[in-house]
């Protein structure tokens, strides 16, 4: 199953996406391991961050921070969750001390393993939620019930945007022609991804999030190099875009966001980014439609409810960023704000594809 983790995290050329219940196996490789021996210490770990001990905290990454030796003897898995532990405890210790000095040595292991697995040398999206281990094991920086539902849902949003991707994929290599367990399939995943949602949305303020759990995402600066903090952005809904619309869209604005987040994806998922999905689905549907064919019934109704969904979330999102930025900047949103023009693009894409499918359904 080891095969189905080095998909992720290799840098071959794509073949097929693991099976989302093969990867929950692989992923689960990683979950099991605590090779920097933190799993006894995490309750000191949490309280020193609840008490902003950043001292100690700094103590305990210098104390656990592997060899480079020892770093070389690992297995696939061990360095995934090597990169996870040292992350996480990286960017504790950031957020509670104001001047981190970060030691030449841990330095040194974050970006061999950063490099070696193809991923920024912090921790990311992935290593914060499908790879975290559950339960008393969980990295997590509050400790609370709210990031726990945060984490899970993060998690069951990954593993169902995988089953997702499986599907586009499978529409768009065959031209649309499809058989309906395809589709029922994809429909499913964009429902428990829905659902999912609708569990962060239920359980988590924006004012928590803000003020709470939002500090300990910060860009975090290794080897002279900045890097963002695990993020929306980073997730596979990303290649859903560039699938159903935006592999052929010339928006500045959504291929620089496009462009720019994919260096936070594992070097598998970047690699649906490639000549071979030159051509998204929407310019599929629009060829056809041009010809005067028409996609079979199921395959219509699929694209519909999933580019609907996807409207659904991102004017979710819209809302829950403007809520935030209502919060950072009392006095009023600044004009022009990057990430209201960034979400108003995506929804503006998807809103595309719909219509289309409206259109052609007519």
């Amino acid at each position: 199953m080891i095969d189905k983790l080095d998909f992720l995290v290799s840098s071959g050329r794509p073949t097929e996406l693991p099976s989302e219940q093969k990867t929950r196996v692989a992923n689960e490789l990683v979950r099991v391991e605590d090779p920097l021996l933190i799993d006894d210490k995490l309750d000191q770990i949490k309280n020193q961050i609840a008490l902003r001990d950043a001292q100690s905290l700094a103590e305990i990454i210098s104390i656990h921070t592997p060899t480079m030796a020892t770093v070389d003897s690992y297995s696939l898995p061990s360095k995934i969750a090597a990169l996870r532990d040292l992350g996480f405890l990286v960017a504790a210790y950031h957020t509670i001390e104001p001047d981190p000095q970060i030691c030449p040595e841990t330095t040194e292991v974050l970006v061999r393993l950063g490099s070696e697995l193809g991923m920024p040398p912090r921790d990311t999206l992935y290593t914060y939620s499908v790879w975290n281990p559950s339960n008393s094991r969980r990295r997590s920086f509050t400790n609370s019930m709210q990031e726990e539902t945060f984490i899970s849902s993060i998690t069951d949003w990954s593993n169902s945007l995988h089953a997702g991707l499986i599907g586009l994929m499978a529409l768009n290599t065959e031209q649309l022609n499809v058989t309906e367990d395809v589709t029922e399939g994809l429909a499913y995943s964009f429902r428990q991804m829905q659902q999912a949602m609708v569990n962060v949305r239920q359980s988590i303020t924006s004012e928590w999030f803000y003020q709470t759990l939002q500090p300990y995402f910060k860009n975090i600066s290794i080897a002279g190099e900045s890097y963002e903090p695990p993020s929306g952005a980073h997730m596979n809904l990303l290649l859903m875009d560039h699938l159903l619309w935006g592999a052929d869209s010339t928006d500045t604005i959504y291929t620089n966001y496009r462009n720019h987040n994919l260096a936070y994806l594992p070097e598998g998922y970047k690699r649906l980014v490639t000549e071979e999905n030159a051509s998204s689905i929407y310019t599929l549907l629009k060829t056809k439609y041009e010809a005067g064919e028409t996609p079979a019934k199921h395959v219509l109704s699929t694209l519909l409810d999933i580019s609907t969904a996807i409207v659904s979330f991102r004017r979710v999102h819209l809302a829950l960023a403007k809520e935030m930025l209502e919060i950072k900047f009392p006095e009023g949103i600044p004009p022009n704000n990057k990430e209201m023009l960034k979400l108003t693009a995506l929804i503006s894409g998807v809103s595309e594809i719909r219509n289309l499918i409206k259109l052609i359904q007519t």
